[in-house]
């Protein structure tokens, strides 16, 4: 098969919905005093950790601040008089084995059943000296998709704000062009002023709108 061929191929079963979802990576860094044992502990309970009530009450806010919280000079803190905590950064990002190369490894596949189905064709694919990745059709639904959907992106932050302690996440999003994937995401924990739980939280956008001035004081 030509080289040309080949790519074309790819091309189209990487943009099929063949492709398999892929597990996204989380980061996390507490706030304060370096603690990197717990930093990764949280990361791990989130990674692992299932969608449930606790989650389901976080509040995810995208390109938003909430009441209390002031942004002045890129610097972001607790306004006077309110009692949010900022516990940590959390990031998202997009696994690395996108297209024929996941199966050069052993990737974290969303669907279980794609572990057991693929797994093995890795290990033919290195016995074929990759032509397995490259003419076998049952590889092709093996195939790592690019990005990650909002659902799954919404799911990791309030996993992530669950495992730290938290129950607020202000975030922004990666989008490339118009595709409907994320490709990376990163915000702030926040465990939110008891007195605000429950209740409608006023917000304002986190860019002032063209010719507006950024408020200092949100």
């Amino acid at each position: 098969m030509r080289a040309s061929s080949f790519f074309l191929v790819a091309s189209l079963a990487s943009s099929s919905l063949a492709c398999g979802a892929l597990n996204p990576n989380i980061s996390y860094q507490g706030m304060g005093a370096a603690n990197f044992s717990r930093d990764h502990k949280i990361a791990e309970r989130a990674d692992e950790s299932e969608p449930s009530d606790e989650s389901d009450r976080v509040v995810v806010l995208i390109d938003t601040i909430p009441e209390g919280i002031v942004v002045h000079e890129g610097v972001i803190r607790v306004a006077d008089g309110y009692q949010h905590q900022i516990l940590g950064k959390v990031r998202v990002t997009p696994n690395n084995h996108v297209s024929l190369i996941a199966l050069f490894g052993f990737p974290d596949y969303e669907s279980s059943w794609r572990k057991p189905f693929c797994y093995p064709q890795t290990v033919l694919t290195y016995a074929t000296l990759t032509l397995w990745a490259m003419l076998v059709p049952t590889s092709y639904f093996c195939y790592g998709a690019a990005g990650i959907s909002d659902e799954t992106v919404e799911a990791k932050l309030r996993a992530a704000a669950v495992a730290a302690g938290g129950d607020l996440v202000l975030a922004s999003m990666i989008r490339v062009g118009s595709s409907e994937k994320v490709f990376g995401a990163a915000g702030l924990i926040v465990k939110m002023d008891p007195r605000m739980r429950g209740g409608a939280l006023k917000t304002s956008p986190a860019k002032p709108a063209p010719n507006e001035a950024p408020s200092e004081s949100l």
